[in-house]
């Protein structure tokens, strides 16, 4: 019998694949070495970018809904707003870096917090400047306390000295000169805004009557009494560069509205400015 034939085996060999001699360990080392260069960007973003705005995305994405921005992304600007946009009308921070040295943050403007409780601040200070001046006015100037009206408005405290028909006249009618009784409330007025360092607007205001057959009308008149007491002030030590305006109303701005003609709309009025960021040194 003829010798059978030996099957003839071929072995396949594999290149590649496992073991240490594998390259899928590359691709996770490339994974890696990309996220981590992601996160120390992300660090070195968030470094640079200033506390206020990190607090308004922050604020962002903890009240951000879906379902009210209606699907739509604040990067699209449609349907919400930027936190970075947002951000700009908060306090931006001035970083003064001198070299070699690193200097604390200075403020051109408050955060939001610090802002509210510097107009806290302010209101208290305007009401405590009221009182002292009220006390002021009732121990020296008894006799002409109703003709004083101080009243805290938005920018500041404003003092009021009121004309009257008769008795204690603060200018004479159609007059620029003030009585003595004028000069003595200016005086101690002005006394007390000594002790302070807070800027102040004079205002001048008529009735309605008017002069005729002349061309000097209630304008000049109001402006001119206007600088006729700052003139009176500065004598009694005002300093002239806490002065910022000088102006005259006529009868604009009527304090007895219902009746145009009252003495008591011919007035002299001093706005004492009161910011978050100045000053008052009250005595």
């Amino acid at each position: 019998m003829p010798e059978s034939k030996k099957p003839i085996i071929i072995k396949k060999i594999k290149k590649g694949g496992g073991g240490h001699h594998g390259g899928a360990w590359k691709v996770a080392y490339a994974d890696f070495v990309t996220a981590m260069m992601a996160f120390f960007l992300l660090m070195w973003l968030l470094n640079m970018v200033s506390d206020v705005k990190k607090i308004a995305i922050s604020k962002y994405f903890n009240e951000f809904n879906l379902f009210e921005q209606g699907g739509k992304s604040f990067l699209s600007g449609e349907g919400g707003t930027s936190p970075i946009s947002e951000s700009s009308k908060l306090t931006k921070y001035e970083t003064n870096l001198e070299e070699g040295e690193d200097n604390p943050p200075k403020f051109e403007e408050q955060p939001p917090d610090m802002e509210m409780e510097a107009l806290k601040a302010v209101e208290i200070k305007k009401e405590k400047f009221k009182e002292e001046l009220t006390k002021v006015i009732e121990k020296k100037l008894k006799d002409l306390e109703n003709q004083i009206i101080i009243e805290v408005v938005d920018k500041g405290v404003r003092i009021q000295l009121v004309d009257q028909e008769r008795g204690n006249s603060i200018f004479e009618r159609g007059s620029i000169s003030l009585t003595d009784t004028a000069k003595r409330a200016l005086m101690v007025i002005t006394d007390s805004l000594n002790g302070m360092s807070n800027s102040l607007a004079i205002e001048g205001h008529t009735d309605s009557l008017s002069y005729s057959g002349t061309k000097y009308t209630n304008w000049e008149l109001s402006t001119d009494r206007a600088s006729s007491a700052r003139r009176s002030m500065e004598e009694f030590g005002l300093s002239p560069k806490r002065i910022i305006q000088v102006a005259g109303y006529a009868d604009t701005q009527l304090l007895i509205k219902n009746n145009p003609n009252d003495a008591k709309n011919r007035r002299i009025s001093i706005l004492v400015a009161f910011t978050k960021d100045q000053k008052t040194n009250n005595k």
